[in-house]
């Protein structure tokens, strides 16, 4: 309706307004945020059971996989600021003009568009095997034992797009101080321990 090309987002264009002492207490129109958090689970749980004698024995494998992804919407709608220098008095005038006028006039000093070429998911995995035993010792004492065995592993960025402040890495600005940023996909932050 406003006749304004490439807006095409889930938001109202945003506009603000920036400048003279005048523009003081004006509110900006619609807002950049439009995200949303899509967290999934996918659960395998299976056992068997097999009773001989006095023993119950119960044997079972337990896999959950989690993602979490956030789907950003910021400004795919364009977003304008317009400033006081278009209706200023003089050119480059600071003191003078609105930024309200420049928004009657149609005049931005700025417009901008995000585009974003992927959107951040984040995955884990948890992993589980187990074996317990109902042992009927008597008629009037069972003993429930049981071996357990988990690995849980790191939760880390799907494209490898992500940074971790890593204690022990070398400063490449300061030789010899350790604590740097490791950025890519060796950039977990943690590493999956084995010994559940």
């Amino acid at each position: 309706m406003l006749g304004i090309s490439g807006a095409s987002g889930p938001v109202f264009p945003q506009f603000g307004f920036n400048g003279s002492p005048l523009s003081i207490g004006y509110q900006g129109l619609s807002t950049a945020n439009d995200d949303g958090n899509l967290p999934n689970g996918l659960i395998v749980a299976e056992s068997f059971s097999w009773v001989r004698g006095r023993h119950s024995l119960t044997f079972g494998f337990d896999w959950r996989s989690f993602q979490f992804s956030r789907l950003s919407q910021a400004q795919t709608s364009p977003s304008y600021t317009f400033q006081n220098f278009q209706t200023a008095y003089t050119p480059n005038n600071s003191l003078t003009g609105d930024p309200f006028a420049s928004f009657l006039l149609g005049v931005p000093q700025e417009e901008s568009l995000q585009l974003n070429s992927i959107y951040p998911r984040w995955n884990s995995n948890y992993y589980a095997g187990y074996v317990q035993d109902d042992f009927k010792f008597r008629k009037n004492l069972t003993f429930n034992l049981g071996l357990r065995y988990d690995v849980d592993t790191p939760r880390h960025e799907a494209h490898g797009a992500q940074s971790v402040l890593d204690l022990t890495a070398v400063n490449p600005g300061t030789p010899g101080t350790l604590g740097a940023m490791i950025y890519g996909s060796k950039a977990s932050g943690a590493k999956t321990y084995y010994k559940d």
